[in-house]
């Protein structure tokens, strides 16, 4: 298993190069998380980005104008006015347990209280408080999202059919069965298995055919 794994993302990497460089401050991964729902990166990347503007830290969201919050949520998909309160939540979170400063917060404390930290804002599961944790340097512990893990279990990496959360762990003891405690690779993985489930091995409709592991993927025979 771990050799397959390997193998899967050298082969990824060699046929669509590094993957695209993310966010490190775990304050603007968990509002980039929130910028929008059900929508493509692209457009989560500018509503992010016009968010920063108008509101560049935690003091500065909490007394932005709601008008102007919402007229941008609305461009993040469905039921905007609660992605506002969102905002906001994340903003007074971020205030009142970190001083505003939420990387120099979490890189003091502890590693149980980092995670208990992280997982009071919205929308930050398991899954995406190990991803922050990871990104900003915090901890090096693997992380993958649903894309990538879509394609371990297509792969073979990680048995079919397992409840998420279970599905999720062997995942990550995957990811650190063959890349231990080195923390760029982690992140490399994080990056090029989301990539290839977003891009090819979508959940509907992938595209087998175009695929560079379809000779060695033995759900290769999946179509629409």
């Amino acid at each position: 298993m771990a050799a397959n794994l390997a193998r899967l993302i050298d082969a990824l990497i060699r046929h669509d190069g590094e993957p695209p460089a993310t966010l490190t401050d775990p304050y603007a991964i968990v509002l980039h998380e929130n910028a929008g729902y059900l929508i493509p990166d692209e457009r989560r990347d500018d509503v992010y980005a016009r968010l920063n503007v108008l509101a560049p830290d935690p003091a500065a969201l909490l007394g932005a104008d709601h008008g102007a919050l919402l007229a941008l949520a609305r461009d993040g998909g469905m039921r905007p006015e609660e992605r506002v309160e969102r905002w906001r939540e994340i903003a007074e979170i971020t205030l009142e347990e970190a001083d505003g400063d939420l990387l120099g917060t979490l890189r003091s404390l502890p590693l149980t209280r980092a995670k208990k930290l992280l997982a009071r804002y919205p929308l930050i599961g398991a899954p995406g408080v190990d991803r922050i944790l990871l990104f900003s340097g915090i901890a090096v512990v693997p992380s993958i999202d649903s894309n990538g893990l879509r394609v371990l279990e297509r792969y073979g990496v990680v048995a079919k059919g397992l409840a998420y959360a279970r599905a999720y762990r062997e995942a990550c003891a995957a990811l650190a069965g063959v890349f231990g405690a080195h923390a760029e690779s982690l992140r490399r993985a994080y990056g090029v298995l989301r990539r290839h489930g977003k891009t090819i091995c979508r959940n509907a409709r992938p595209e087998c055919p175009r695929c560079p592991v379809a000779k060695t993927c033995p759900s290769r025979t999946v179509r629409p």
